[in-house]
């Protein structure tokens, strides 16, 4: 099974105004410009290799707060040197997303870059066609009374991973960590079921 698991890393107000909802109600205070993401393509998830990476920092317009400077370890000085205009991170991200393949996130971050498409005026390039899916919706389905941010998956599943979250590369392998064991308890049957259930058409 082909899919690819992706991670962002975006400006918020704070933790409790993180959410899709409280992005868009603030978004003239400060608007969720995405500094970094990250994609993790697997040509099939069954198996341990076959795997492509892209890491991308993006300048943005605005200042970067200090809440998010710690939160993330990315700098200002970070996206200057190694980030991209977000149009040539685009043209990266489209080069690298098949069309109609399967992207799984864990939360909205396909809803948060497109709302960056339209903030940077690119609405007019050719758009792509995938099926997303929301990988914290299957897991609060499984049980309501866990914390599925990604921060938490580590702890959840005792994965033991020795890095910092909120790194949207390092929090790829969290996600791939967490599909992995959701593959090994439930079975490749029953995983393929989920997830044909739970993606949705999705144009950005």
């Amino acid at each position: 099974m082909k899919i690819t698991i992706f991670d962002s890393e975006y400006l918020s107000l704070s933790k409790k105004k993180s959410n899709l909802k409280s992005l868009i109600k603030f978004k003239k205070k400060l608007f969720p410009e995405i500094i970094q993401i990250s994609f993790l393509k697997c040509s099939n998830i069954y198996l341990k290799n076959n795997q492509k990476k892209l890491n991308i920092f993006i300048k943005i317009k605005q200042k970067l707060p200090n809440r998010i400077k710690k939160l993330t370890k990315i700098t200002s000085n970070i996206l200057k040197k190694k980030g991209y205009f977000f149009k040539t991170s685009m043209s990266l991200i489209d080069k690298f997303i098949d069309d109609k393949s399967i992207l799984i996130a864990n939360g909205e971050d396909l809803k948060i870059l497109k709302l960056n498409i339209k903030y940077n005026n690119l609405n007019k390039r050719n758009k792509k066609s995938v099926y997303f899916v929301n990988l914290k919706k299957i897991l609060n389905k499984i049980n309501k009374n866990q914390n599925h941010d990604t921060e938490n998956l580590n702890k959840i599943f005792k994965f033991k991973i020795n890095f910092d979250p909120h790194n949207s590369s390092n929090d790829c392998i969290i996600l791939y960590r967490t599909i992995k064991k959701l593959i090994k308890i439930l079975g490749k049957e029953k995983f393929k079921y989920i997830i044909s259930k739970n993606k949705q058409l999705f144009t950005f």
